[in-house]
């Protein structure tokens, strides 16, 4: 249960950077937590992630549904930078405490990721943050829920995604199965 639970968590980590995204219906229209005289350029370091979710796996030939839930409990060094040239960096990293639950039983246990957001280039379409990864060509977008000369605040709910696509670590077959996330994160400004 346990080599489950981590290999779980691992595709969940990898997924939000490494999968195909379906299209977000999100309503962008007269959001009253986006100050249209804010920018997005900036340091952001953030002070709160956090995601749950469902998912089903088939792994050695048996179909796995579970729970999962991670909440962040400590940032180090994490730093978002987002450039007026289209780009983006991060360094640094976070540590959740990620909470799985499948058939019957409840896992819980603290994780540590490295560099989260990688590099890349970005772009803003009204409270519509996409960004592409430098290194897997993937793109996403997320929704602006506030942002102003302190607080940044980005959400994507029903985050559908098919992990066959997804990376998994060396040595770990292919994945086949669907997952479906909501996440949050917010960043305060630190330039």
């Amino acid at each position: 249960m346990k080599k489950i639970t981590f290999l779980c968590f691992l595709m969940i980590s990898f997924m939000f950077i490494s999968c195909d995204e379906e299209e977000d219906d999100t309503d962008e229209v007269n959001n009253p937590g986006v100050e249209e005289s804010a920018s997005i350029v900036g340091a952001w370091e953030p002070t709160n992630l956090f995601y749950e979710g469902s998912q089903t796996l088939e792994f050695q030939g048996q179909s796995i549904e579970m729970d999962f839930s991670a909440q962040s409990v400590s940032f180090d060094n994490f730093v978002v930078n987002i450039y007026e040239n289209n780009t983006y960096d991060s360094s640094g990293s976070y540590t959740v405490n990620m909470s799985v639950e499948s058939m019957g039983q409840e896992t819980t246990e603290e994780v540590t990721l490295e560099n989260f957001f990688g590099t890349g280039t970005w772009s803003q379409d009204g409270t519509t943050f996409i960004t592409t990864d430098d290194e897997t060509g993937v793109s996403g977008d997320v929704t602006i829920e506030i942002l102003n000369e302190t607080t940044l605040k980005l959400v994507r709910t029903n985050y559908e995604l098919d992990l066959s696509n997804a990376e998994t670590p060396e040595g770990v077959p292919p994945l086949i199965g669907t997952s479906i996330v909501d996440y949050e994160m917010t960043l305060t400004r630190i330039d």
